[in-house]
């Protein structure tokens, strides 16, 4: 046997492994840069002390927690992480570190990916002076690249003249290059100069294809990003040129007060996005929109679902086609709740808006559907006339939007429809309910009857028979939801805009599945199970009946009391009943409660917040789930 031969390769595998190792380097402020920084007991001292290395896959770079820093982070496009094995720049030794980056970006990647950075404070020198992004990923590689994985989770970024976060692919032959797997979590984006988060690209309105592609904005916050310069600025979360994304349990408010055309939550040059269980709220602008929600030019097969939008310069739910932009359909507006916005254009921009500009390059709007909505407003003090509508429509170009459902509730003289031109838009099974009496402004001319309506326009007509309500909906309080503040309890609305007992709108809505093949899903605004009772609800909230229980196997005989409950449930299931599983989860699915019983057990709920749960229970091959409302 050779043992030379066989001593050297073991050498070899030895430092290739050694070769291959990830290397943390730490930076403190007690540090030094002339130390080895590879230890907590040995750390630079700088963020300049970074430029000495340049890092690999799997390697991390952390600031020491509580620490404050001067100056930025730059990553080149050798820097890159792998499948993994990602890059993470992010805090250690507890709490967070802060970095001051005055003029410039506080962390800069440029065309690499394979990023993950976490647990930092983000500070620019104010949007007045600073002109950069606090985190800005930018890719300008040609040849349609895709750059897989970046991550950025707990961030407070601040003082930034651009945006927050600012994800940007502007590849140099106009490609569609760009990032996939982008996930953006527990950020707080507050007090920058145009934007909180931005995703975006280069926009082409001849291209089928996108730039990102797979983006999920979660549990982030953007708010008094105030807006500055020519342009849209002043929005909270703005997403284009991205196909397929989620953004989900977010709020934005407060932006857009020195902004013009900005927007809460939107997206717009973009494919198959859903926006959902996120609050907007006082949004504003100098001129245009400040609008809570929006799918604007170029979005298709995307969705605004169970949120809440309220006391907006603009409109809560915008559906708005610009010259020039691809084309706009098959986008749903379903379960939402919008209350007290459109409070600057008043007289003409409704609570759920329409538009598309006339020119010879709109394509319009096309295919829409917009069903089980509240929409609630109260007068504007010293404003009798013009208050704004429920819905508007501007614009020759909107074809086959179809209005079910809803519930259109205006305190004070407003319309429940504003429509310029030739608009085609269905109503049917809607409930209209008005302190002053019903209004209707269409081209041919202003209706103040249903009836009057129904038959001139054909509009909330059932196979000849009137399919719409007209009178108070008996919702619990409405106009007195107010500000929730986490999106993780939406379901609070319930107290506000959930039916009682005897509204007309319980099992008054549409099938609309039986009826026109839509898929509505199994849940309202709040998380409620739909329908409940002999039909669907029309509005965003089903009527969840106090004392309900809702079996959801053939098997009989469980028992839950008392409900509503206060400190306690008691669970019964049949005698013959071997041990059971029981679990507790609240109507966003999270477990709250789990263990084993026989016969008969006494749960305490007592620490739980107000709302819905649902209680499950197995034994053998049977299956029955409880719903109780905690007080």
């Amino acid at each position: 046997m050779n043992f030379r031969g066989a001593f050297l390769l073991i050498v070899i595998v030895l430092l290739g492994a050694n070769w291959s190792r990830a290397t943390n380097y730490y930076i403190a402020n007690n540090g030094n840069d002339t130390a080895l920084g590879t230890s907590p007991v040995t750390p630079w001292k700088s963020l300049n002390k970074k430029y000495s290395v340049l890092l690999s896959a799997g390697d991390s770079l952390l600031l020491k927690g509580g620490d404050v820093f001067s100056g930025f982070i730059y990553l080149s496009p050798e820097e890159y992480g792998i499948a993994g094995k990602p890059i993470f720049i992010g805090s250690y030794d507890g709490g967070r570190a802060t970095i001051l980056s005055g003029l410039q970006p506080a962390i800069f990647l440029y065309n690499t990916a394979g990023i993950s950075i976490a647990n930092l404070n983000l500070t620019g020198s104010g949007d007045s002076t600073n002109s950069a992004s606090g985190i800005y990923a930018y890719v300008d590689t040609p040849g349609n690249v895709t750059l897989h994985q970046l991550q950025i989770d707990s961030i407070d970024v601040s003082g930034f003249g651009n945006a927050g976060v600012e994800i940007q692919s502007y590849p140099k032959d106009q490609s569609r290059s760009g990032f996939q797997q982008v996930r953006l979590t527990h950020v707080v984006a507050h007090d920058n100069g145009k934007v909180g988060i931005m995703v975006w690209g280069n926009f082409k309105n001849t291209d089928s294809g996108y730039n990102h592609q797979n983006v999920y904005i979660g549990q982030c916050a953007a708010y008094n990003n105030r807006g500055k310069g020519a342009g849209i600025s002043g929005s909270g979360i703005e997403l284009s040129q991205t196909d397929s994304a989620t953004i989900e349990y977010c709020s934005a408010y407060n932006n857009g007060t020195t902004g013009s055309g900005g927007v809460g939550i939107w997206a717009w040059d973009a494919n198959r996005i859903t926006i959902q269980h996120c609050e907007s709220r006082h949004n504003h602008t100098t001129t245009s929109d400040g609008d809570g929600f929006d799918l604007d030019g170029g979005t298709t097969n995307s969705v605004m679902q169970y949120n809440y939008s309220h006391d907006n310069d603009g409109t809560g739910f915008l559906l708005w086609q610009f010259d020039g932009a691809r084309p706009f359909r098959t986008n749903v507006v379903r379960y939402n709740i919008s209350e007290n916005d459109s409070r600057k254009h008043n007289g003409y921009y409704g609570m759920v808006a329409m538009g598309s500009g006339d020119s010879a390059v709109n394509t319009g709007l096309h295919d829409i559907l917009i069903y089980n909505n509240t929409l609630f407003k109260t007068r504007i003090p010293g404003n009798d006339r013009f208050q704004g509508p429920a819905i508007s429509a501007d614009g020759d170009i909107i074809q086959n939007v179809n209005i079910f459902n809803n519930i259109f509730s205006l305190d004070g003289s407003s319309r429940f429809l504003y429509k310029w031109h030739k608009a085609d838009l269905h109503f049917l099974a809607n409930l209209y309910s008005s302190t002053v009496g019903f209004w209707v402004t269409e081209p041919s001319g202003d209706y103040i009857s249903l009836g009057q309506w129904a038959a001139a326009t054909g509009q909330e007509m059932d196979s000849g028979r009137l399919g719409a309500l007209i009178g108070n909906p008996l919702l619990a309080a409405p106009g007195a939801a107010g500000t929730i503040g986490n999106p993780n309890n939406l379901s609070l609305l319930s107290n506000s805009y959930g039916p009682k007992s005897g509204s007309p709108v319980i099992d008054a809505g549409l099938d609309l599945f039986r009826r026109f093949g839509i898929l509505v899903g199994t849940s309202d605004c709040v998380g409620g199970r739909v329908p409940i009772g002999a039909g669907f609800d029309i509005g965003a909230i089903e009527y969840q009946m106090p004392n309900a229980i809702v079996v959801a196997a053939a098997t009989a005989g469980c028992k839950l009391f008392p409900n509503p409950a206060k400190a306690w449930i008691t669970l019964e299931v049949p005698s013959s009943t071997s041990s059971t599983l029981m679990s507790i989860r609240d109507i966003a699915g999270r477990l709250q409660r789990s263990g084993h019983f026989v016969g008969q057990t006494r749960v305490g709920v007592e620490d739980l917040p107000a709302g819905w749960y649902f209680v499950q229970l197995q034994w053998a091959d049977a299956a029955e789930t409880l719903r109780f409302y905690k007080e």
